[in-house]
């Protein structure tokens, strides 16, 4: 297929590029010469250096068999579970890229519990909030498993939870209470109804 032609061809090119990139090992020129974010320059040369030291991930991308994107990955957990390379090529070129990814991400994980992990996520515990255009406030948590997994349970599903009823639709004149269980409107929360305790949100 000419589709998986081209791929390969990328592929090559994005070994080529990691690998020059490590010997440069300057973020600003390589993002002067490739055209990407500085950013990604890092990205790449850190990949390039992974390379180096995983020569059999290396061989890999430079037969087109994982892309730089599942090579970082790869590199990723490597780190952590030395020779986990092979299973994670196979799983690359069998499984979508979010399961694959998740995958080497779990490995690496398991491993690194011995090492520091939970002292490590306590650390990197961060909150921020902020307001876009509309007014709209923002909201961005990193929490540890045990105290975001709660939180994630009681939020899904989601996807189309919210639907914004026509413009011309009559909306319900008594709507007291907001919940996070998919319907087909969204209820407004009142001030007053705040102020009674009455959102379950609270």
């Amino acid at each position: 297929m000419v589709l998986d032609r081209y791929a390969r061809v990328r592929r090559f090119a994005d070994f080529g590029v990691a690998a020059v990139a490590r010997k440069v090992d300057d973020a600003t020129v390589v993002a002067r010469a490739t055209g990407i974010p500085v950013g990604q320059a890092k990205a790449t040369i850190e990949l390039g250096k992974n390379l180096k030291a995983a020569p059999e991930l290396g061989a890999a991308l430079q037969a087109g068999a994982v892309s730089a994107e599942q090579a970082r990955e790869i590199a990723s957990a490597e780190a952590s579970v030395p020779g986990i390379t092979e299973d994670l090529v196979k799983v690359a070129n069998s499984e979508p890229f979010h399961v694959f990814k998740d995958k080497a991400r779990k490995m690496k994980l398991e491993a690194e519990q011995h090492n520091g992990l939970a002292a490590r996520q306590h650390a990197a515990r961060s909150a921020r909030h902020y307001s876009d255009d509309l007014g709209m406030t923002h909201i961005h948590l990193m929490l540890e498993p045990l105290a975001a997994t709660p939180i994630v349970n009681r939020a899904e599903p989601m996807p189309n939870a919210c639907t914004r009823p026509p413009e011309r639709a009559v909306r319900p004149k008594r709507s007291r209470r907001i919940s996070l269980t998919p319907s087909s409107t969204c209820s407004p929360v009142r001030a007053r109804d705040v102020r009674r305790g009455r959102s379950s949100l609270s």
